[in-house]
Protein backbone atom coordinates (compact mmCIF):
# COMPACT_ATOMS: atom_id res chain seq x y z
CA UNK A 1 0.00 0.00 0.00
CA UNK A 2 1.03 3.49 -0.77
CA UNK A 3 1.32 6.17 2.02
CA UNK A 4 2.94 9.47 1.82
CA UNK A 5 3.54 11.96 4.20
CA UNK A 6 4.83 15.89 3.58
CA UNK A 7 6.41 17.95 6.42
CA UNK A 8 7.73 21.80 6.46
CA UNK A 9 9.21 23.22 9.79
CA UNK A 10 9.59 26.82 9.84
CA UNK A 11 11.35 29.45 12.12
CA UNK A 12 9.34 32.46 13.59
CA UNK A 13 12.64 34.65 14.50
CA UNK A 14 12.61 32.82 18.12
CA UNK A 15 11.94 28.97 17.73
CA UNK A 16 11.35 26.07 15.07
CA UNK A 17 7.54 25.23 14.94
CA UNK A 18 6.16 22.24 12.15
CA UNK A 19 4.05 24.01 9.93
CA UNK A 20 2.55 22.38 7.82
CA UNK A 21 1.98 18.17 8.25
CA UNK A 22 0.12 15.84 6.29
CA UNK A 23 0.31 12.31 6.00
CA UNK A 24 -1.63 9.06 4.60
CA UNK A 25 -2.32 6.00 5.87
CA UNK A 26 -0.38 3.70 6.18
CA UNK A 27 2.02 6.50 6.92
CA UNK A 28 1.87 8.23 10.18
CA UNK A 29 3.18 11.48 11.54
CA UNK A 30 3.09 12.81 15.04
CA UNK A 31 4.30 16.55 16.08
CA UNK A 32 5.34 16.37 19.76
CA UNK A 33 4.19 19.98 21.05
CA UNK A 34 6.78 19.57 23.75
CA UNK A 35 10.17 18.77 23.21
CA UNK A 36 13.83 18.88 24.70
CA UNK A 37 16.19 21.35 22.64
CA UNK A 38 15.74 24.11 19.76
CA UNK A 39 14.43 21.74 17.27
CA UNK A 40 10.47 20.61 15.95
CA UNK A 41 10.20 16.70 16.68
CA UNK A 42 8.67 14.92 13.84
CA UNK A 43 8.26 11.07 14.46
CA UNK A 44 7.32 8.75 11.52
CA UNK A 45 5.42 5.51 12.54
CA UNK A 46 3.12 3.23 10.35
CA UNK A 47 -0.44 1.50 10.95
CA UNK A 48 0.98 -2.21 9.92
CA UNK A 49 3.81 -1.25 13.13
CA UNK A 50 6.64 -1.46 9.85
CA UNK A 51 6.72 -2.10 6.34
CA UNK A 52 3.84 -4.95 5.22
CA UNK A 53 4.20 -6.90 2.06
CA UNK A 54 3.10 -4.33 -0.55
CA UNK A 55 3.58 -1.29 1.60
CA UNK A 56 5.72 1.52 -0.52
CA UNK A 57 5.91 4.70 1.38
CA UNK A 58 7.05 8.22 0.82
CA UNK A 59 8.16 11.34 3.13
CA UNK A 60 9.33 14.83 1.93
CA UNK A 61 10.67 17.25 4.72
CA UNK A 62 11.33 20.87 4.25
CA UNK A 63 13.08 22.46 7.01
CA UNK A 64 12.81 26.79 6.10
CA UNK A 65 15.62 28.65 6.51
CA UNK A 66 17.17 29.16 10.25
CA UNK A 67 14.70 26.33 11.38
CA UNK A 68 16.27 23.05 13.06
CA UNK A 69 13.99 19.91 13.05
CA UNK A 70 14.71 16.15 13.82
CA UNK A 71 13.01 13.30 12.24
CA UNK A 72 13.16 9.73 13.68
CA UNK A 73 10.55 7.05 14.79
CA UNK A 74 8.46 5.72 17.66
CA UNK A 75 9.89 2.34 17.19
CA UNK A 76 11.87 0.34 15.34
CA UNK A 77 11.20 -0.10 11.22
CA UNK A 78 10.34 -4.04 10.63
CA UNK A 79 10.43 -5.17 7.32
CA UNK A 80 7.80 -7.83 7.55
CA UNK A 81 8.06 -11.03 4.86
CA UNK A 82 7.34 -9.43 1.48
CA UNK A 83 8.21 -6.88 -0.60
CA UNK A 84 8.61 -3.22 0.68
CA UNK A 85 10.05 -0.03 0.59
CA UNK A 86 10.37 3.63 2.16
CA UNK A 87 11.75 6.98 -0.04
CA UNK A 88 12.29 9.83 2.17
CA UNK A 89 13.51 13.44 0.42
CA UNK A 90 14.24 16.46 2.48
CA UNK A 91 15.24 20.28 1.84
CA UNK A 92 17.49 22.13 4.28
CA UNK A 93 17.67 26.09 4.13
CA UNK A 94 20.36 28.04 4.72
CA UNK A 95 21.33 28.11 7.81
CA UNK A 96 18.78 25.73 8.91
CA UNK A 97 19.47 22.02 10.35
CA UNK A 98 17.96 18.94 10.11
CA UNK A 99 18.70 15.61 11.93
CA UNK A 100 17.62 12.52 10.75
CA UNK A 101 17.65 9.57 13.25
CA UNK A 102 15.17 6.84 12.85
CA UNK A 103 15.46 3.57 15.32
CA UNK A 104 17.09 0.52 13.29
CA UNK A 105 15.85 -1.13 10.42
CA UNK A 106 15.33 -4.68 11.05
CA UNK A 107 14.03 -7.25 8.16
CA UNK A 108 12.51 -10.27 9.12
CA UNK A 109 13.21 -13.56 7.03
CA UNK A 110 12.19 -13.72 3.66
CA UNK A 111 11.67 -9.47 3.54
CA UNK A 112 13.03 -7.75 0.48
CA UNK A 113 13.18 -4.16 0.97
CA UNK A 114 14.64 -1.16 -0.53
CA UNK A 115 15.81 2.35 0.91
CA UNK A 116 16.00 5.95 -0.23
CA UNK A 117 17.16 8.83 0.71
CA UNK A 118 17.59 12.31 -0.98
CA UNK A 119 18.64 15.43 1.02
CA UNK A 120 19.56 19.13 -0.65
CA UNK A 121 21.31 21.65 1.88
CA UNK A 122 21.61 25.34 1.49
CA UNK A 123 23.94 27.66 2.07
CA UNK A 124 25.73 26.56 5.27
CA UNK A 125 23.06 24.03 6.28
CA UNK A 126 23.87 21.20 8.90
CA UNK A 127 22.78 17.30 8.77
CA UNK A 128 23.08 15.02 11.08
CA UNK A 129 22.11 11.80 9.14
CA UNK A 130 21.90 8.29 11.78
CA UNK A 131 20.93 4.94 9.35
CA UNK A 132 21.16 1.40 11.78
CA UNK A 133 20.21 -1.91 10.61
CA UNK A 134 20.01 -4.40 12.83
CA UNK A 135 20.37 -8.28 11.75
CA UNK A 136 16.63 -9.40 12.31
CA UNK A 137 14.98 -10.98 15.04
CA UNK A 138 18.31 -12.68 16.88
CA UNK A 139 16.51 -13.45 20.17
CA UNK A 140 14.68 -16.11 18.01
CA UNK A 141 17.43 -17.13 16.27
CA UNK A 142 16.81 -15.70 13.20
CA UNK A 143 20.00 -13.60 11.77
CA UNK A 144 20.60 -12.01 8.40
CA UNK A 145 17.98 -14.44 7.05
CA UNK A 146 15.92 -11.74 4.49
CA UNK A 147 16.37 -12.25 0.70
CA UNK A 148 17.59 -8.63 -0.28
CA UNK A 149 18.22 -4.78 0.96
CA UNK A 150 19.07 -2.18 -0.78
CA UNK A 151 19.79 0.96 0.10
CA UNK A 152 20.91 4.37 -1.45
CA UNK A 153 22.12 7.87 0.04
CA UNK A 154 22.34 10.96 -1.99
CA UNK A 155 23.57 14.38 -0.33
CA UNK A 156 23.59 17.89 -2.74
CA UNK A 157 24.69 20.91 -1.50
CA UNK A 158 23.58 24.27 -3.68
CA UNK A 159 23.10 21.49 -6.77
CA UNK A 160 26.37 19.78 -6.39
CA UNK A 161 26.38 16.00 -5.17
CA UNK A 162 28.61 15.84 -2.11
CA UNK A 163 27.68 12.03 -1.47
CA UNK A 164 26.51 9.14 -3.26
CA UNK A 165 26.57 6.29 -1.31
CA UNK A 166 24.85 2.65 -0.93
CA UNK A 167 24.44 -0.58 0.15
CA UNK A 168 23.06 -4.03 -1.04
CA UNK A 169 23.12 -7.24 0.32
CA UNK A 170 21.52 -10.21 -0.92
CA UNK A 171 21.16 -13.75 -0.54
CA UNK A 172 21.64 -14.51 -3.62
CA UNK A 173 24.97 -13.27 -3.65
CA UNK A 174 25.82 -15.68 -1.05
CA UNK A 175 24.83 -16.67 2.81
CA UNK A 176 24.08 -13.60 4.48
CA UNK A 177 24.92 -15.15 7.94
CA UNK A 178 27.93 -16.14 6.96
CA UNK A 179 29.40 -13.14 5.52
CA UNK A 180 28.41 -11.17 8.15
CA UNK A 181 30.48 -13.21 10.57
CA UNK A 182 30.11 -11.91 14.45
CA UNK A 183 28.03 -8.72 13.44
CA UNK A 184 24.67 -7.94 14.07
CA UNK A 185 24.45 -4.75 13.92
CA UNK A 186 25.36 -1.75 11.47
CA UNK A 187 25.26 2.18 11.05
CA UNK A 188 25.92 4.77 8.78
CA UNK A 189 26.32 8.08 10.72
CA UNK A 190 27.10 11.32 8.34
CA UNK A 191 27.73 14.95 10.38
CA UNK A 192 27.88 18.15 7.37
CA UNK A 193 27.50 21.65 8.27
CA UNK A 194 28.92 23.99 10.37
CA UNK A 195 26.09 22.70 13.08
CA UNK A 196 26.62 18.93 12.84
CA UNK A 197 29.41 18.55 15.45
CA UNK A 198 32.06 16.83 13.21
CA UNK A 199 35.16 17.78 15.54
CA UNK A 200 33.67 16.56 18.20
CA UNK A 201 32.73 13.11 16.80
CA UNK A 202 36.28 12.82 15.09
CA UNK A 203 37.64 13.56 18.70
CA UNK A 204 35.96 10.66 19.96
CA UNK A 205 37.14 8.44 17.49
CA UNK A 206 40.57 9.27 17.55
CA UNK A 207 40.19 9.27 21.60
CA UNK A 208 38.50 6.05 21.89
CA UNK A 209 40.39 2.53 21.38
CA UNK A 210 37.80 0.66 18.70
CA UNK A 211 38.07 -3.14 17.24
CA UNK A 212 39.44 -4.95 20.00
CA UNK A 213 35.94 -5.58 21.46
CA UNK A 214 32.56 -5.45 20.26
CA UNK A 215 32.71 -2.76 17.94
CA UNK A 216 34.38 -1.78 14.36
CA UNK A 217 34.43 2.08 13.28
CA UNK A 218 35.88 3.77 10.38
CA UNK A 219 35.71 7.44 9.21
CA UNK A 220 36.01 8.72 6.00
CA UNK A 221 36.09 12.43 4.97
CA UNK A 222 33.26 13.97 3.07
CA UNK A 223 33.31 17.21 1.47
CA UNK A 224 32.26 19.68 4.46
CA UNK A 225 32.13 16.83 7.20
CA UNK A 226 32.97 13.05 8.00
CA UNK A 227 30.96 10.00 7.23
CA UNK A 228 31.44 7.30 9.87
CA UNK A 229 30.37 3.83 9.88
CA UNK A 230 30.26 1.21 12.20
CA UNK A 231 29.57 -2.54 12.71
CA UNK A 232 28.66 -4.17 16.51
CA UNK A 233 28.77 -7.51 17.48
CA UNK A 234 25.26 -6.51 19.38
CA UNK A 235 22.82 -4.02 19.14
CA UNK A 236 22.88 -2.54 22.44
CA UNK A 237 27.18 -1.54 21.76
CA UNK A 238 26.26 -0.07 18.95
CA UNK A 239 23.28 2.37 19.89
CA UNK A 240 25.88 3.04 22.81
CA UNK A 241 28.69 3.74 20.64
CA UNK A 242 26.77 5.74 18.09
CA UNK A 243 25.43 7.85 21.08
CA UNK A 244 29.18 8.96 22.14
CA UNK A 245 29.70 9.60 18.76
CA UNK A 246 26.93 11.72 17.75
CA UNK A 247 25.80 13.19 20.93
CA UNK A 248 27.37 16.60 20.77
CA UNK A 249 25.72 16.81 17.83
CA UNK A 250 22.72 15.95 19.19
CA UNK A 251 22.38 18.74 22.38
CA UNK A 252 21.79 21.20 20.95
CA UNK A 253 18.34 19.88 19.27
CA UNK A 254 17.16 17.20 21.50
CA UNK A 255 18.68 13.66 22.07
CA UNK A 256 16.26 11.00 20.24
CA UNK A 257 18.07 8.17 22.29
CA UNK A 258 16.19 9.66 25.54
CA UNK A 259 12.60 9.74 24.61
CA UNK A 260 9.79 10.62 24.38
CA UNK A 261 8.81 13.74 23.97
CA UNK A 262 5.29 14.31 26.00
CA UNK A 263 2.15 15.21 24.38
CA UNK A 264 2.33 13.76 20.79
CA UNK A 265 -0.52 14.32 18.55
CA UNK A 266 -1.25 12.51 15.50
CA UNK A 267 -1.88 14.59 11.82
CA UNK A 268 -3.06 17.15 14.41
CA UNK A 269 -6.08 19.93 12.63
CA UNK A 270 -4.37 22.62 14.66
CA UNK A 271 -1.61 21.73 12.27
CA UNK A 272 -2.14 23.32 8.59
CA UNK A 273 -2.61 21.30 5.90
Amino acid sequence: MAGAGHVVVGHDGQRSFVRRLRAESPLCLRAPRHTPGSAAWIMVGSLGGGLVDGDQLALDVEVERHAHALVTTQASTKVYRGVGGARTRATVGARATLVLAPDPLVCFGGARCTQSTEIDLGDDASLVLLDVLGAGRVARGERWDFHSLDTCLRVRRGGALVLDDGLALHAADGPLRERMGRYDALATLLLLGPDAGVDAALTNVVARSWGAAETLVAASPVTGGVLIRLAATTMAALLADTRTLVGPSLAPFGDPFRRQPSNCRLDSSSVAS
